[in-house]
């Protein structure tokens, strides 16, 4: 168990399952950042959050644990981040409703 904090868009939500939230790793290319790398977390919002808009930019900060499923008689381990707080782009702790529009101004550092 580790306390995380990331910044990362919303990428979808299927049902009774954590929501993934996708992670950048960008590097500055010149005069541009180019997105490298990216970190999918499955995260489970905190209570009072009911939903998030896909392709919104959103800063989590909780706890990540290792969840072990057994799937077919196989044991299974997946990441799982249990959320504290979710914030919008603007810092805005968010605490019910969705939140919608997404990204960052042009020439931003994007994480």
């Amino acid at each position: 168990m580790a306390k995380i904090e990331f910044k990362g868009f919303v990428e979808k939500h299927e049902g009774n399952r954590p929501w993934t939230i996708a992670e950048g790793h960008s590097v500055k290319d010149g005069d541009k950042w180019v997105v490298k790398a990216r970190t999918f977390h499955k995260v489970w919002l905190p209570k009072g959050l009911s939903s998030l808009s896909e392709g919104a930019l959103v800063t989590v900060t909780g706890t990540q644990k290792t969840v072990v499923n057994e799937y077919q008689g196989e044991k299974k381990y997946d990441l799982v981040v249990y959320a504290d707080s979710v914030a919008d782009k603007d810092g805005k702790v968010l605490d019910d409703g969705p939140v919608g529009g997404a990204g960052y101004d042009d020439g931003d550092e994007p994480f």
